[in-house]
């Protein structure tokens, strides 16, 4: 008996990388698909630098999609976000712009005249 393994590089499915615009404050996420064997890799950027998770940023996934969730948006989180893949065949990366608008501010009404 003869086995074919069929070693595929790293592709990502470019529709679920939107360009977002969002208000301070809000939420937004970025999600996609990829693909390829062995499973590759995911890894999100802002700009160069790697993002990891932490109290305001969710990154779940698993060997064939990939999800960044960032809560309580800020203008500070404008950039570009990108997804590189990797697996030992090849990589790809995929990017979109995320714009933050304005300043989330809340308002205590003091007393009415």
């Amino acid at each position: 008996m003869l086995f074919l393994l069929l070693l595929v590089p790293p592709t990502i499915d470019v529709s679920g990388l939107k360009d977002i615009t969002c208000k301070a404050g809000e939420n937004f996420k970025i999600g996609t698909k990829f693909n390829g064997f062995p499973a590759p890799s995911a890894k999100w950027f802002k700009g160069e630098d790697k993002l990891s998770p932490n109290d305001r940023l969710k990154i779940r996934g698993n060997e064939k999609e990939t999800e960044l969730t960032q809560l309580d948006a800020e203008r500070e989180d404008t950039g570009v976000y990108s997804l590189t893949c990797e697996n030992p065949f090849g990589k790809e990366t995929a990017k979109c712009n995320v714009t933050v608008l304005g300043e989330y501010h809340t308002c205590t009404i003091v007393g009415v005249i």
